[in-house]
């Protein structure tokens, strides 16, 4: 997706009149996204087949639980990063924050040919996230002698 200078623009405008940043960029909503999306997709497993321990060779551990019919998602090493999982299209979720001052992030999960989970990556929500929410160079793949498939209600 082109970046949108007059979008671009405005942010910088907010910043330099308000002093302060929005609190998240992806609040902001960037054109295109709603509609190359397949909202209509579903995701291949059922949604407590993506919950588990899984890990990063460079972060470490992350955690996908389902709670009442939903997933949550923390990064264990940073309290704060607790996510609220939405479906965005076929096995990409989109990560929701709840401390808003952290970047929004698709999470897509990859399976083997089996239909086991491989793995998961992130990506931030807005192109214009500071790099320092370098989720692109996150690798996460479910914990060794763990089982995926946690359940909680």
């Amino acid at each position: 997706m082109p970046l949108s200078w007059n979008r671009f623009s405005r942010v910088l405008m907010h910043v330099n009149l308000a002093g302060t940043a929005p609190r998240r960029l992806s609040d902001q909503g960037f054109p295109g996204q709603e509609s190359s999306r397949a909202a209509d997709s579903k995701p291949s497993l059922a949604l407590e087949k993506y919950a588990g321990l899984y890990t990063d060779a460079w972060y470490g551990p992350s955690t996908v639980r389902y709670e009442n019919g939903n997933l949550i998602m923390t990064l264990d090493h940073t309290p704060r990063a607790i996510a609220d999982l939405q479906h965005w299209q076929y096995n990409t979720f989109k990560a929701h924050w709840r401390d808003r001052t952290i970047e929004d992030a698709f999470i897509t999960f990859a399976l083997q040919p089996d239909g086991a989970i491989d793995h998961f990556t992130m990506k931030a929500v807005s192109p214009l996230a500071d790099f320092s929410f370098d989720y692109q160079d996150l690798y996460f793949q479910p914990a060794k002698g763990v089982v995926t498939g946690i359940k909680r209600d």
